[in-house]
């Protein structure tokens, strides 16, 4: 976890993520805590607090999604324990949220729900987005400089006939020079 908390991605605007995380999740407790209470009491559940349960479970969620992906692709697939508890946790809070739902209440929390995920989306790409923080204000100012492969092995007879017969044909390989995927596969 330490490269994750020592990273740019550590903080959203400024504040920490575990500290938006303990909050969101504390938020979501809260309306789940009151909802159960109400169910057990045998009262309705409010539609403002159904509707606030399905916004904060499918925020948590897309947040959670986001950060993995950014785990990935931005931290190099870093490992953090944390990062991953928070993800399975908003992923099965979603699945019991969507599993305890009939359908009319499904629709009654659909408006909300993908309104709290478009704005998690929102803002967190506002703060991560791929050129934030960059001093780049357009993929086209991106420029990555070309680095040619090293080749550190000898190719078998095999491999220079099937080059030979592919270059013939008129193969292309396509990829980004840049991929460690690419150039882990064309070693």
């Amino acid at each position: 976890c330490d490269a994750v908390l020592s990273s740019p991605c550590s903080q959203l605007f400024g504040v920490p993520l575990p500290l938006l995380g303990a909050g969101a999740y504390g938020a979501v407790a809260l309306a789940a805590g009151g909802a159960a209470s109400l169910a057990r009491s045998g009262r309705a559940v409010p539609s403002w607090l159904s509707s606030g349960l399905a916004a904060g479970v499918c925020c948590l969620a897309a947040t959670s999604a986001s950060l993995m992906y950014i785990l990935q692709a931005q931290l190099g697939g870093a490992s953090c324990v944390w990062c991953w508890a928070s993800a399975a946790i908003s992923g099965a809070l979603l699945s019991i949220l969507v599993a305890g739902m009939d359908r009319r209440q499904m629709a009654d929390a659909a408006g909300p729900g993908l309104g709290a995920t478009a704005a998690a989306l929102a803002v967190l790409y506002a703060g991560f987005g791929p050129l934030a923080g960059s001093g780049i204000s357009s993929a086209a100012e991106l420029e990555l400089p070309y680095v040619s492969p090293q080749v550190t092995t000898e190719s078998s007879e095999q491999t220079l006939s099937l080059a030979h017969r592919l270059r013939e044909a008129g193969a292309v390989m396509y990829g980004a020079f840049w991929c460690r995927w690419v150039r882990a596969a064309a070693v």
